[in-house]
């Protein structure tokens, strides 16, 4: 989900802000939670689609509009943020804040790491870029970047160009509006890179399943696809032999470990899908069947952090960015 943050003096009264009243800015978060196996408009963790990014200021997630920045043209102009390729699948989220904001630092943390399954797809990179619009896989980015993601925990922005420096200190007019204050636009861009992304399997079953513990373990057939972080829906009525316990039809689990190789996969371990131990009996269900939803992983939190200038910032009208908390 996402969600804008407050931090300042206490607001009380008409006289807000009590002896720091006019004290002429504001520190301000903005968040975006991502996940990109959650392709439902409107719910918490939604990753956005082919074509189509998050907004970073509503809860839960919603789709955005990227304009093409501009200081002259209104109305604003929507930018067209490319569909998913055979070379390049993209993500993101929009930030919007006032015009003349200072960026203070931008924090990207990695839940679980990108990777592609299915078809023929092999994945090669998954690289951050933080701009006033869409920016395409090896572009230039306005404010910052991060290298390939590869691990879990948090990012490491690339080294600043002293372009990027002086951009961070003061963003851009990006977008005009009609009797309101122009603003800005911070697009965090996910830029995935590999080859064949275009033959990504959008369902596809696990063969051979059967439950090797009492903790949740199950072994299958050799398996190209399944990684960490995955949605597997069970489906069917149980017979045979083993159970899960609250296991209704239908039911999905989060994929935390897999056993053997990078396609090869002869084992995996299932949680809730809000990642707490599930319980098992050893054996072999009958009737059931496992389906992997999506084959696009990835789990970020990211998190904008920068000082708004406010001349106004101690009248007694209503503030118009980010949300009090």
């Amino acid at each position: 989900m996402t969600r804008a943050t407050f931090e300042g003096p206490i607001l009380s009264g008409d006289s807000r802000f009590g002896p720091l009243r006019n004290v002429g800015y504001t520190q301000l978060n903005q968040y975006a939670d991502i996940d990109l196996t959650n392709t439902t408009v409107a719910t918490p963790l939604y990753s956005g689609s082919s074509g189509q990014f998050v907004n970073g200021n509503l809860i839960p997630n919603s789709n955005a509009t990227v304009y093409t920045p501009s200081s002259s043209t209104y109305p604003s102009v929507a930018q067209t943020i490319p569909a998913d390729s055979a070379t390049n699948i993209y993500r993101g989220a929009v930030f919007y804040l006032p015009t003349g904001c200072d960026i203070d630092d931008i924090l990207v943390d990695c839940a679980v790491v990108p990777a592609v399954s299915g078809g023929t797809s092999t994945f090669t990179s998954a690289t951050w870029y933080f701009s006033n619009n869409y920016t395409a896989a090896g572009g230039t980015a306005t404010y910052a970047k991060t290298g390939s993601v590869t691990a879990v925990g948090r990012q490491s922005l690339s080294t600043f160009t002293a372009a990027q420096l002086g951009n961070q200190t003061a963003t851009s007019t990006d977008i005009l509006q009609s009797g309101q204050p122009n603003l800005s636009q911070v697009v965090a861009t996910l830029a995935i890179v590999g080859t064949n992304l275009d033959t990504i399997a959008a369902t596809y079953t696990v063969a051979g399943a059967a439950i090797a513990d009492t903790a949740g373990t199950f072994t299958c057939t050799s398996n190209a696809y399944l990684a960490v972080g995955q949605r597997l829906t069970i489906s069917g009525t149980a017979g045979g032999t083993g159970s899960i316990t609250g296991y209704a039809n239908p039911t999905s689990y989060l994929v935390s470990a897999v056993t053997g190789g990078a396609g090869t996969v002869t084992g995996f371990t299932l949680t809730t899908t809000s990642g707490a131990a599930i319980v098992t009996t050893a054996g072999t269900p009958t009737g059931l069947t496992y389906t992997i939803a999506n084959s696009l992983i990835g789990k970020f939190y990211l998190t904008l952090r920068y000082t708004q200038p406010d001349n106004n910032i101690g009248t007694k009208s209503a503030y118009p960015y980010g949300t009090f908390m």
